[in-house]
């Protein structure tokens, strides 16, 4: 139960917001929901966990959010567990692909492998330092080349990066 008050504050601690409006589907289950502007986060401590359980729970959980407008696919299922249960629980149950998104949560240490909770994350701010007056150039005309192609924001598909390297050699596509 330590693990689950600690989840709690840590993402009280991320700007997370505990949902204070009853949500009977939600409160019949067991679990706390918290949100974000992008975020819905649903907890709940298992004492003995079972997959078909928690994988029943995680799809009535999402049919719940869906009929209340809650965005699912932003939506997430934290299964706080004591430190004994196996790996091979924690990785059939995160990767069954029905209900929500399930995360099993042992210790605060597995927050590193959410993305989305990575409190260094310093978005898409980078630092390039060159060692030589040409490669500077090139590169800057390159990563210009990228920003204008809007590169910074979405991932470009091949025939734009290609077109990209056309722009930037000069040479006609053959």
């Amino acid at each position: 139960m330590n693990i689950f008050n600690r989840i709690n504050n840590e993402l009280e601690e991320l700007a997370f917001k505990r949902n204070e409006e009853q949500i009977e589907e939600i409160d019949a289950i067991g679990c706390v929901l918290y949100s974000n502007n992008k975020f819905n986060i649903l907890v709940k401590y298992f004492g003995k966990p079972k997959e078909n359980e928690i994988r029943e729970e995680a799809i009535r959980l999402r049919e719940a959010l869906y009929y209340l407008n809650y965005n699912i696919w932003n939506s997430y299922y934290l299964v706080c567990v004591e430190d004994s249960v196996s790996k091979d629980f924690t990785y059939l149950l995160e990767k069954e692909t029905k209900g929500l998104r399930k995360y099993v949560i042992k210790s605060i240490s597995d927050f590193d492998r959410i993305p989305f909770f990575d409190k260094s994350q310093s978005g898409n701010d980078f630092e390039i330092e060159f060692s030589d007056e040409e490669g500077n150039a090139e590169v800057a005309k390159i990563l210009e080349l990228v920003k204008r192609n809007n590169g910074l924001e979405t991932n470009l598909t091949n025939q734009k990066v290609n077109e990209i390297i056309q722009e930037f050699t000069g040479e006609e596509e053959s």
